[in-house]
């Protein structure tokens, strides 16, 4: 069995899944991950839940921007009634409570069913195929080699009698061919650390299409069943936040922070009217009724 090598994390925000650490060549982007707003999750799968988050926070700010009196029972009511026509406060079936890792351990059986095969075992295969495909060289044998000189390439074919000056030229007939002028195919035929350095390539190679085959079909089974948890517990009425959590959860969250919101309003705009009391006393008084007929009346005159 393939160890795993994964974030809980990662796995649940970004649904992924890995088995196994595969061979890079060094070029591979680093993946970034993005920032999670407060209260949402990042992910397009969760349009149900950031929708159900969003139409709760909306109907409260409404409130607060309207400056209803938010610390009146009657007003909370009035909220929670709103929401509730939306979708339930409190449901009352529990949700499922499995997560996307929790799926990914019921199904390792079969994913790994599907893709037996030991990383080792396809490995020791693939340095075999390389080996079968590209032999070295014996001497005494017969080779066709290409060579560059300058932008050109160059055939030459004859009897190979093995490494001459130093070992830094391979002798083919009475021409003696530098290593560095061989092209890579050329190269692997006579040079045992450069045949090596590809059969590891070619091996790598070997294991990341076989891991990048067995993480395909572990994402599709696996976004399929959890799919289906995320969808019955929708239809329920659950949103996915910090877990499942009813409505009623964020609901009392994000009240109770409009409400030290509308206290602190209060309290400002209380401080203001006692300011310009002392300052223009006159101004805040009501006028009489007296007063204002009186006014009309000379008007008419």
């Amino acid at each position: 069995m393939l160890k795993i090598y994964c974030s809980a994390l990662a796995v649940f925000f970004a649904g992924g899944v890995i088995f196994a650490q595969v061979p890079t060549d060094g070029n591979e982007k680093k993946v970034v991950p993005k920032r999670v707003p407060r209260g949402r999750i990042n992910s397009p799968e969760y349009k149900v839940s950031n929708l159900r988050i969003e139409k709760i926070r909306s109907v409260i700010k409404s409130k607060y921007d309207q400056k209803v009196k938010m610390t009146d029972p009657a007003v909370r009511k009035s909220i929670e009634e709103e929401i509730g026509r939306l979708v339930p406060l409190q449901p009352r079936v529990k949700p499922d409570p499995r997560t996307y890792l929790d799926v990914k351990k019921t199904l390792e059986e079969k994913i790994n069913a599907k893709f037996p095969a030991d990383i080792k075992a396809i490995r020791k295969k693939a340095e075999e195929e390389f080996a079968a495909k590209n032999p070295m060289v014996k001497r005494n044998s017969q080779v066709t080699v290409r060579y560059k000189r300058g932008s050109r390439i160059y055939r030459f074919s004859g009897r190979y009698y093995g490494f001459g000056l130093g070992g830094t030229t391979i002798r083919i007939n009475s021409r003696n061919i530098p290593l560095v002028d061989l092209t890579e195919d050329s190269l692997r035929m006579f040079d045992l650390k450069f045949y090596k350095m590809e059969q590891q390539k070619y091996a790598d190679a070997a294991v990341r299409r076989y891991l990048s085959a067995k993480n395909a079909y572990a994402d599709k089974i696996i976004n399929e069943e959890y799919a289906k948890v995320r969808k019955k517990n929708e239809q329920l009425g659950y949103i996915l936040r910090n877990g499942w959590e009813p409505a009623k959860n964020i609901v009392d969250e994000y009240y109770n922070e409009m409400l030290e919101r509308y206290k602190i309003r209060e309290e400002e705009e209380a401080r203001k009217r006692m300011e310009a009391l002392k300052n223009n006393p006159a101004d805040l008084l009501p006028k009489k009724e007296n007063e204002e007929e009186e006014e009309e009346d000379e008007e008419e005159e």
